[in-house]
């Protein structure tokens, strides 16, 4: 399966589709610009004819394989190279982990004991889920999975099954841990949505629309004075546990969950296991929402929900291998990337501050040591003794500066160690 960090279930408690079609032999670029309405001009031509080939080329390989579990085909993304599809990718993790306040990133979640869970889940039969939405060319997931859970809990909890509106969350949600990425279109966390609906609530699409394009999310509070929606609370489930994921969907609703989503791009159809068998992605990216899981002749999936639009994939989802009993297929080997919150600029000015100091004594000794070596030949003509007082007395100066170096050096390091957070102390 691709895999699936942690997901948050919000606690109601208290675009144009794209059309798929396999690679026939005699199905050329010049068709894909044709049926996809695509324009190209200038040297764009030959390098959107080289991706467009290239990803051919990967279908009918992945395709020619007798053991594969899902269909690849051409659709939207096939002219699209691999960082601008990653773009779509909205999730940002460095911004997830951070160091926020109490409460910032929900309530962990306790699972009840020895829970008997059905064979097969799809809240889609119980009247849960919305229609499939359509991000475009925002990487805006994070506000689309909050949004859609938000729904389908309403849902759920006895209120009406409505289309609420993910362009609050991308255009108001306001990004003050000033750490990787500007939040909007740029990426943003699931637990900055839910935060930001605790406080404001969360309104209609009708009432504000999304709008499409990863430039034009300006917020315009006078949109969110009458919420149609108040979020009281959301829960945190832990990372990487099948169990819990699968109690928590079963139990209480559809979950928004976090997906490593870069080797989707060519999805259509079957039970994702990677491209040509080869396994998941290990970069989670992504924020989607969880809406099941079953079995298909004796192979068991997860039902997810995506925002690429209803003619990707299975109308919009797609369907992750499961393997129960040994459920992740690997960690994040960077659920960070880096420092983030406040501390990372002052992190930034510590080490600036550091090379700054470096550079200058390093110009202080050198200088030093040219002047010395002068003094000492002039002095040296008319008096031996004080050329030689003045030698070691130079010395004995600059050895005093690179002393006052070193314990500099040792003041930063700890000051270092103290902003890192305790996790990453334990990782090294």
């Amino acid at each position: 399966m691709s895999l699936m960090s942690s997901a948050l279930l919000a606690g109601i408690l208290g675009c144009a589709h794209a059309r798929s079609q396999a690679v026939h032999a005699d199905y050329g670029f010049a068709d894909y610009v044709r049926d996809f309405g695509r324009q190209y001009s200038g040297n764009e031509l030959e390098v959107r004819r080289t991706i467009v080939e290239d990803n051919f080329r990967r279908i009918k390989e992945h395709n020619a394989s007798p053991r594969r579990l899902w269909e690849a085909s051409i659709n939207k993304f096939v002219d699209r190279s691999l960082v601008e599809f990653q773009q779509l990718m909205g999730y940002d993790k460095v911004q997830a982990r951070q160091r926020l306040e109490p409460g910032v990133l929900g309530t962990p979640y306790s699972m009840a004991p020895n829970a008997t869970l059905p064979q097969w889940v799809d809240w889609r039969q119980k009247g849960a889920i919305s229609e499939v939405k359509d991000q475009g060319s925002c990487g805006g997931c994070w506000g689309f999975s909050a949004a859609e859970a938000i729904e389908s809990h309403l849902a759920l909890h006895g209120g009406p099954l409505l289309r609420l509106a993910p362009e609050e969350f991308i255009a108001c949600t306001p990004n003050l841990e000033h750490c990787g990425g500007k939040g909007g279109c740029s990426g943003g966390t699931l637990e900055q949505a839910f935060n930001f609906s605790m406080q404001h609530g969360i309104v209609e699409e009708s009432s504000y629309p999304f709008r499409r394009g990863p430039r034009r999310h300006k917020c315009d509070f006078t949109k969110l004075s009458a919420p149609r929606v108040q979020v009281t609370g959301f829960v945190r489930l832990p990372s990487n546990d099948a169990q819990a994921l699968m109690t928590a969907l079963a139990q209480q609703g559809p979950l928004s969950i976090l997906v490593a989503a870069t080797p989707w791009q060519l999805y259509d159809k079957g039970i994702f296991d990677g491209e040509l068998g080869m396994g998941c992605g290990l970069d989670i990216n992504h924020a989607v929402q969880l809406v099941g899981y079953g079995s298909e002749d004796g192979i068991d999936y997860w039902l997810v929900r995506n925002s690429w639009g209803a003619g990707w994939g299975e109308g919009g989802y797609i369907r992750l291998l499961r393997q129960p009993g040994h459920e992740s297929c690997g960690l994040d080997p960077a659920p960070k990337d880096g420092l983030c919150g406040k501390s990372g600029w002052v992190v930034v000015v510590v080490v600036v501050v550091d090379v700054v100091v470096v550079v200058v004594v390093a110009v202080v000794v050198v200088v030093v040591d040219v002047v010395v070596v002068v003094a000492v030949v002039v002095v040296a003509a008319a008096d031996a003794a004080t050329a030689v007082y003045v030698a070691v007395s130079c010395k004995v100066l600059l050895l005093l500066l690179m002393l006052l170096l070193l314990l500099l050096q040792l003041l930063l390091l700890e000051l270092l160690l103290q902003l890192l957070p305790a996790d990453v102390l334990a990782a090294a």
